[in-house]
């Protein structure tokens, strides 16, 4: 198209349209084509058999219909089916198909090009001859027809007496073709598609960034929960743990027996024993002490009165020494002894 468009010469083309190609085909057809391409007779068998007591079902809104036996055409969906028609077509253009760049095919997609307006009606007419008296059939509203550098008092071309529609541009197999042989259509074409794959692709990053965001959010919430979750659980822990210390404490709590001198009911003395869990019985007002330390006591002082330590670092020492000679089967008496022990007795506080 260039070459002519440099050298200003006119190139009619004519884009050839068929009407519902594949459903067209006849299965006869096709078996003649295959054989008469060189297929191997095995595989015509597999087709065959393949084709043979085929049925289909029409969905609709209402619902569907009842099965019907389907004689023509090649199948929907199929992966063969595009070979298939290509051997046809090869078979049924054999006779009309001229060098690639006069006649271009692809698929159902026919180009036939010539220097003249005549002599490209004139192929035009061989080619729907030879198509439609072996079953298929050229659409007249669909076949297009384009000059490219156009003189005045071209004409138009006809299709068995109809006037083929004119075109200044087509479009085949996805590119845009001008009749003044330019490429300005072709190449705003291309920059819209650019374009519009450049904005996909912008929505596309932001998308991923979003869902990446929202993936971030999520993960932090998840961390927050978590961590919210373990301190809850560490409180938790030390809660029990705290209630546990108490419960040991108060088990291991030692009741000690004292009467309400002075020194015993200090406030100093009373936060030592709290803290050391050391518990006290109550001591009523005016009554008889039994505790058998009294006793140890009283023992120790007989012991210590011919002692006359000078400092307070004797007296220490003479206390433990009189304390470690008394033998531990008197204390054992002492103990034994107090249910029998009454009011009556006198004992001194220590």
């Amino acid at each position: 198209m260039e070459k002519y468009r440099d050298g200003q010469r006119e190139l009619h083309c004519v884009f050839v349209d068929l009407e519902k190609a594949y459903d067209r085909v006849s299965r006869e057809e096709l078996w003649y084509c295959m054989r008469k391409s060189g297929v191997a007779e095995k595989y015509v068998r597999v087709v065959q058999d393949m084709y043979e007591r085929s049925r289909t079902v029409v969905r609709c809104a209402v619902g569907q219909t009842e099965e019907f036996k389907v004689e023509v055409g090649l199948h929907e969906g199929s992966a063969l089916s595009p070979f298939l028609f290509a051997i046809v077509m090869d078979q049924l253009s054999e006779e009309v198909r001229q060098e690639s760049l006069w006649t271009m095919m692809f698929a159902d997609d026919i180009v036939i090009c010539s220097e003249s307006r005549e002599q490209v009606e004139e192929n035009l007419e061989r080619w729907r001859f030879a198509l439609e008296r072996r079953g298929m059939k050229v659409s007249r509203s669909k076949t297009e027809y384009m000059c490219v550098n156009v003189r005045e008092g071209s004409g138009t071309v006809r299709l068995q007496g109809e006037e083929v529609k004119k075109l200044q541009a087509f479009k085949y197999l996805g590119s845009t073709v001008q009749s003044n042989g330019e490429c300005g259509k072709e190449g705003k074409a291309r920059r819209r598609s650019k374009k519009k794959k450049k904005k996909k692709k912008k929505k596309k990053k932001k998308k991923k960034k979003k869902k990446k965001k929202k993936k971030k959010k999520k993960k932090k919430k998840k961390k927050k929960k978590k961590k919210k979750k373990k301190k809850k659980k560490k409180k938790k822990k030390k809660k029990k743990k705290k209630k546990k210390k108490k419960k040991k404490k108060k088990k291991k709590k030692k009741r000690n027996m004292q009467d309400l001198a002075p020194a015993h009911t200090a406030k100093s003395t009373k936060s030592w024993l709290n803290d050391h869990g050391v518990g006290v019985l109550d001591w009523p007002a005016n009554s008889p002490n039994l505790n058998p330390i009294e006793n140890v006591w009283n023992i120790v002082k007989r012991k210590m009165r011919n002692k006359r330590p000078k400092n307070a670092d004797e007296l220490k020492a003479t206390v433990k020494e009189t304390w470690a000679s008394t033998p531990p089967q008197q204390c054992h008496k002492l103990i034994t002894s107090m249910p029998c022990r009454g009011n009556h007795w006198d004992f001194q506080a220590a």
